[in-house]
C-alpha cells in the first residue's frame, strides 16, 4: 500500500465543503487517479444535505494547472479527450444530479449541475482544463498571485467542455479571444477588472477570506433558495427571456408559500440569523 498522500483532500466545517487539489509538485495537474478522485468529491458534497456550499481549491502554488503530461499522453493513446473517462467506475458518480442536461455531468462542468453554490477559490495558476473547471464554478476569488490561462493552443488543443461557451459570456468576448488565442497568462488584477473573478485577496489570508465568505452562505442564505437560483443561472445560459420570467414567477410562487420564507421573515423581523430547512438533495441509492 502506497504512503504518498492522497491527490484530492475533502472537508467539512460549519456546512462548507472543501475540496483541494493536492499534488503540489505538478501545480495539481489531473491525472486519471486524480480526475476519479474529483469526481467522487464533487459527487459526495454536491448530495450531503450538511454541506450548503463547496469550495474548490489547490495546494500550494497552483489552482490548477490542466491536465497532467501522463493524462495528455495516455488520451492521445487512445483518441479521447482528457475529460473523457478511460477506465469507467462501477458506477455513474454524477448520476444523483439527474436534473442537468447529461453534458453537465461530466469532471469539467459538474460544478453547472450542482444544486447548490460552488466557489473557485483560485490561489495560483489555472491552466487549460483547470481553467475551465474555474469557470463552470459558480464564484471565482482569487488570491493576488494567481493567474489565468487559455493554454488549449499551446498544446495544439482546443477549449475544451464549456471553455469558449462561458469564458465570452463571463469575461466578454474580447478578454476571452484574447485568451484562447493567444494562450497569455491573466493576473488576478486583470481579472478582477474583466469580471473574471469577483474578488482578489492578499496570499497571506487568503484562505480565511474564503473560509469566511463561504461560511456567510452557508448561515444566511435558503438551500431551497439556492438550488432554485443555481436552475434559473444554468438555464440563463440557453433560455429566452420571456421563458426565464415565466420560470421565476413560477419559482415565486413556490417560495412564497414555503416554509423558509416564512422563517426568513422571522429572522429578519427578530434580528437573528435564520434557520432554514436543510436541502432536499438528492442520495445515493
Amino acid at each position: 500500500m502506497s504512503d504518498a498522500a492522497p491527490t484530492v483532500l475533502f472537508e467539512r466545517d460549519e456546512g462548507v465543503a472543501t475540496i483541494t487539489l493536492n499534488a503540489p509538485d505538478r501545480l495539481n495537474a489531473i491525472d486519471s487517479e486524480m480526475g476519479q478522485r474529483l469526481d467522487r468529491a464533487f459527487a459526495e458534497a454536491g448530495s450531503d444535505s450538511e454541506v450548503r456550499v463547496i469550495v474548490l481549491t489547490g495546494a500550494g502554488r497552483g489552482f490548477c494547472s490542466g491536465a497532467s503530461m501522463a493524462r495528455l499522453a495516455e488520451v492521445r493513446e487512445k483518441g479521447l479527450a482528457p475529460s473523457e473517462t478511460i477506465a469507467p467506475e462501477p458506477e455513474d458518480v454524477f448520476a444523483r444530479f439527474g436534473d442537468a442536461p447529461p453534458q453537465f455531468r461530466s469532471r469539467y462542468t459538474i460544478p453547472l449541475a450542482i444544486p447548490k453554490p460552488v466557489i473557485a477559490a483560485v490561489n495560483g495558476a489555472a491552466a487549460g482544463a483547470g481553467l475551465g473547471l474555474a469557470l463552470a464554478c459558480d464564484i471565482r476569488l482569487a488570491a493576488q498571485s494567481a493567474k489565468f490561462v487559455g493554454s488549449f493552443a499551446a498544446r495544439g488543443l482546443i477549449a475544451e467542455a464549456a471553455a469558449a461557451y462561458l469564458l465570452p459570456r463571463i469575461a466578454g468576448w474580447g478578454l476571452a479571444a484574447d485568451m484562447l488565442l493567444s494562450a497569455r497568462p491573466v493576473g488576478a488584477e486583470e481579472a478582477l477588472r474583466a469580471g473574471l473573478v469577483t474578488a482578489v485577496y492578499p496570499d497571506a489570508d487568503f484562505g480565511t477570506r474564503i473560509a469566511d465568505y463561504a461560511r456567510a452562505i452557508a448561515r444566511s442564505t435558503a438551500p431551497s433558495s439556492l438550488r432554485f437560483i443555481k436552475d434559473q443561472l444554468r438555464r440563463a445560459l440557453t433560455d429566452d427571456l420571456p421563458t426565464s420570467i415565466d420560470h421565476a414567477l413560477a419559482g415565486t410562487r413556490a417560495a412564497v408559500a414555503s416554509a423558509d420564507f416564512a422563517e426568513g421573515l422571522r429572522a429578519y423581523a427578530e434580528k437573528r440569523p435564520p434557520r432554514f430547512a436543510p436541502p432536499d438533495l438528492p442520495t445515493k441509492d
